[in-house]
Formats: C-alpha cells, sequence, structure tokens
C-alpha cells in the first residue's frame, strides 16, 4: 500500500528480511496468516521487473499485478484476488486496472496448480441444505452481528499492539513473549497453531458442538491477538476467516437449538461469517463475497453472501472508518 502510494518503489532488503522473519514465526506455529509474506515477495519480484524493463508510469500496475498474483496463488482466487487489489489496496474498482491484474492473477492460480498438480479448491464443503425465506434471513443477521463484530475485532488487534508496546521491550522480546503465551496456549488446545486452515477445513466437514468451538474459539483469538500484537510479521487474512467462521457457527449452534439440521446450519452459517468478518474488517464486499465463494465452490451462496457482506462493511464502516488495512497503515 505504501508503495502504491508513493512512488512505487520497495525498500527490497528490508522486504526479504520482513519475508524471512515472517518464513520462522509461521514455521513456528504463530497464529499469523502466511498470506503477507506471499504478497509482498510477489509484488517486490513484479516491481524488480517493472524498474528494470517498463516505463515509470507503469511501476504502479505492475505492483499491484504481482500482488494480485500472490493472492490468488495464496487462496486459489483470482477474482477475489484482483478485486482485493482493486477495493482494498486502490480504495476503488478502477476498470482500467483491472484487465491486467486478472490475468495476472488467473496466470498465477495457473502455476500454482500446475507446480502442485492439483486444481482442488482450498476448502472442501458438503453443504446439500436448500436457501429458502429462513435461510436468507440467518445469513443476513449473521451479516449485522459480523458488521458488529469486525470493529470490536480491530479495536482488540489494537488494543494488544499497544499493550505490547507499553512494555517497553526491544523486538525480539517482544516476540518471544507473544511467542511464550501461544505456546502456553497451545497447552490448552493445539488449534491455536497455525493460521487456523486446518482448523477451519475441519469445522467445514464436522461442526463441532457449541462448548468446544466456543473454547477453542477464545484460545485461538488470543492467540491471533498475542501474535499479531507483538509484531509477528504475516497476515491477518486468513486468522480472520478463522474467527468469521467461529462467530458464525456459534450462532448457527445456537439457531440450530430449535430448527433441525443444525450441522448444516452451522456449516452455512459459518461460511457466511468467513465473508461477512472479511467485509467488515476490509471494507471490501464484493472481494470477500467471491473469495469465499471461489473458496469453497459454493457459488449458489453468492446472492445472501453479497446482500450480507455489503450490510457487514456498511455497518462496520459507520462504526470504525479505518479498514483493518487502513489502520495498520496509519500505524506505521
Amino acid at each position: 500500500m505504501e508503495a502504491l502510494q508513493t512512488d512505487g518503489q520497495f525498500d527490497v532488503s528490508a522486504s526479504l528480511v520482513k519475508s524471512l522473519a515472517s518464513l520462522l514465526v509461521v514455521a513456528s506455529g504463530s497464529a499469523i496468516g502466511r498470506e503477507g509474506a506471499m504478497i509482498l515477495l510477489a509484488a517486490l519480484a513484479a516491481s524488480c521487473f517493472a524498474q528494470r524493463f517498463t516505463p515509470r508510469t507503469e511501476w504502479k500496475l505492475w505492483i499491484a499485478c504481482g500482488a494480485a498474483a500472490g493472492m490468488a496463488g495464496a487462496y486459489h482466487a483470482p477474482l477475489a484476488g484482483s478485486l482485493f487489489i482493486a477495493e482494498v489496496l486502490f480504495g476503488t474498482l478502477i476498470l482500467a486496472s483491472l484487465g491486467p491484474v486478472v490475468v495476472s492473477a488467473v496466470v498465477a492460480l495457473l502455476t500454482t496448480n500446475l507446480l502442485s498438480d492439483s486444481n482442488a479448491l482450498l476448502y472442501t464443503v458438503h453443504l446439500s441444505r436448500e436457501l429458502h425465506t429462513l435461510e436468507y434471513v440467518m445469513i443476513v443477521s449473521t451479516g449485522l452481528a459480523a458488521g458488529i463484530c469486525g470493529p470490536l475485532f480491530m479495536w482488540l488487534m489494537t488494543a494488544s499492539h499497544n499493550g505490547f508496546l507499553r512494555l517497553k521491550l526491544s523486538p525480539p522480546w517482544q516476540l518471544a513473549l507473544g511467542g511464550l503465551i501461544v505456546g502456553l496456549l497451545s497447552l490448552l488446545t493445539p488449534a491455536v497453531w497455525g493460521n487456523g486452515y486446518s482448523v477451519v477445513q475441519s469445522y467445514l466437514l464436522s461442526p463441532p458442538l457449541l462448548a468446544v468451538v466456543s473454547g477453542i474459539f477464545i484460545c485461538k483469538l488470543l492467540a491471533v491477538l498475542v501474535s499479531s500484537g507483538s509484531g509477528a510479521p504475516g497476515g491477518v487474512f486468513t486468522p480472520t476467516l478463522f474467527v468469521g467462521l467461529s462467530v458464525g457457527m456459534l450462532l448457527g449452534q445456537v439457531w440450530g437449538l430449535w430448527l433441525p439440521g443444525s450441522d448444516e446450519i452451522a456449516i452455512l452459517l459459518g461460511l457466511t461469517g468467513m465473508a461477512t468478518l472479511l467485509a467488515a474488517t476490509t471494507h471490501a464486499p464484493i472481494m470477500s463475497t467471491l473469495m469465499v465463494c471461489e473458496m469453497t465452490g459454493e457459488y449458489r451462496l453468492l446472492p445472501g453472501l453479497l446482500i450480507a457482506c455489503v450490510l457487514a462493511s456498511v455497518l462496520s464502516r459507520t462504526l470504525r472508518h479505518d479498514s483493518i488495512y487502513r489502520q495498520h497503515t496509519a500505524e506505521h
């Protein structure tokens, strides 16, 4: 975002060090996302290429293409990756720039599939429930809940970051303290390790009981807040998806107390929670809707998710003007 807002150049050495640090943090099990380093490295590579072979006026477009490619490779979602750039990094849908960005994202996805010898969806979901008026009511109500939870989640992240700063520790000790707390939380449940991808997948295949979801959610949320607040380099995208899934499944379990098909409701609202909390924290409803649809293949949820994501984004923006990315830019 800083490169797009300034002269389109990166601090190469700082970017490489940050990516290496992210690799070490993710490999050690910290509750932080992997996509941050992927997007940064892809954008850095595109920037270096552009500075060598293209005119200066095209540098920012190449950076956007690189970032979209990194996003698409990480989440197998080229359309959502392109809209992530358009809505979050550019701040608006710039149609003139969207074409090259989409091409970059699609090529990145095809390359990823070729290297991994697989074109499988990122998340496997078995959802057979038909969508009727009641289901749309539940989806929209989840969007409204996410619109409130989004600003609260961002406030907790800010509070955690400020709490670590008040300790006045040097960065290595600050990161070590964050790692120690995550390690202690992992004694309660190993589910706090990593960015939450495996936990999300297991929940989508077999929703756990309300008490289990609640316990793991609290521990994982604390781990995410500690990892982010301590300054661990990485992304908050996948952890946000996990938090959204948990919020949605908690609501689904409550609905399931008096409605039949509690597991199906939990999965439906879990997917809704992923999309709507993402929309509430990024203020990018179209990207968030497409992201969940592309990751799971559940495109029939598109109309309901789009309405819920728009409501979540509007409500969140009303309660807190900055998105999670604009907030981090302002802090730096």
